[in-house]
């Protein structure tokens, strides 16, 4: 399994590692879009500090951040916890979703962030151009 794409060149200062999680973790999405998956899936709303998902744990979906912005915090156990902010909106934790594969890093809100959650089944269904963005919806 290769990763994908991604907009890592964003991120000009992230470390390689940091690159290559964040290259799978977010994928930016264009207007249409994020009102196309909106109106499909159940959307929550987190307040500044909550978690979105914790590094470590195997995903049942994915995420579409509409509104807001999220950090990637890379740290863990004693160490502090460093991060790469994300604004909406975009797709976190696709390519962890149709993999089946334990995310690198804890999503946590910065400020109010509205999410929809993508489950499994249907994230493999998202189709992203050369770039890393969302290029296409299939039947969802």
């Amino acid at each position: 399994m290769s990763e994908p794409a991604g907009t890592w060149g964003r991120y000009p200062w992230a470390k390689s590692g940091q690159r290559r999680a964040l290259a799978a973790l977010v994928a930016p999405v264009a207007g249409k879009s994020v009102v196309s998956l909106a109106e499909r899936f159940a959307t929550n709303i987190y307040r500044p500090g909550a978690v979105i998902f914790y590094r470590s744990h195997v995903p049942l979906a994915c995420y579409l951040l509409r509104h807001g912005s999220v950090v990637l915090e890379f740290g863990h156990g004693n160490r502090a916890a460093r991060g790469i902010v994300v604004e909406g909106p975009a797709i976190l934790g696709h390519w962890h979703a149709v993999n089946a594969a334990a995310y690198p890093v804890t999503a946590r809100a910065i400020t109010a962030a509205v999410v929809a959650l993508i489950p499994r089944a249907d994230s493999g269904r998202l189709k992203f151009g050369a770039s890393g963005e969302l290029s296409t919806i299939g039947r969802v």
